[in-house]
């Protein structure tokens, strides 16, 4: 089994969480263009999409947290501080989803007076995603190198089965 098994898997997941964050990046600037009292509709949408994509994350992140991270650091203890900053890049994702959450659940006047902050952390999160994902395909690519392909395989089918 190729090592890029378990990298394809994840990098189809990043992708699409890759291009949530591009439709909620477009929707913010949409809003922002139009005005919030204008845009029920459009923030509507974007609300759905940033649950949607909470949930995806959560969902990827246990994942990554529970399957690779942890076997990645039992198997390469000196993987350690790698394996930390990549947990901390996912809590720091998620909380900055979760204030874009929150903002569009207060009042609208909040909203406008938060939406120049708001289109800057959703840039942020785009940077953070990318970074965290090349971040993460090193430590797969050095970890999943000297996996055996049996090792490789019996990881790919913990992920697919988490």
């Amino acid at each position: 089994m190729d090592q890029f098994d378990v990298i394809s898997h994840i990098e189809h997941e990043h992708s699409h969480l890759t291009r949530l964050f591009a439709d909620i990046d477009r929707a913010f600037r949409q809003v922002n263009q139009d005005g919030v009292q204008a845009s029920e509709d459009a923030l509507s949408t974007v609300s759905e999409d940033l649950e949607h994509a909470m949930e995806e994350m959560l969902d990827h992140f246990a994942e990554e947290e529970q399957v690779l991270f942890a076997h990645i650091e039992e198997r390469f203890p000196e993987m350690e501080s790698e394996i930390v900053a990549l947990v901390q890049a996912h809590e720091l994702i998620c909380d900055r989803t979760r204030w874009l959450q929150q903002l569009l659940n207060a009042d609208r006047s909040k909203l406008e007076s938060e939406m120049a902050k708001a289109l800057e952390i959703i840039h942020q999160l785009a940077d953070e995603v990318a970074k965290h994902t090349e971040a993460e395909s090193r430590v797969y690519t050095t970890a999943l190198s000297q996996m055996s392909a049996s090792e490789r395989r019996e990881l790919l089918e913990n992920l697919q089965h988490h």
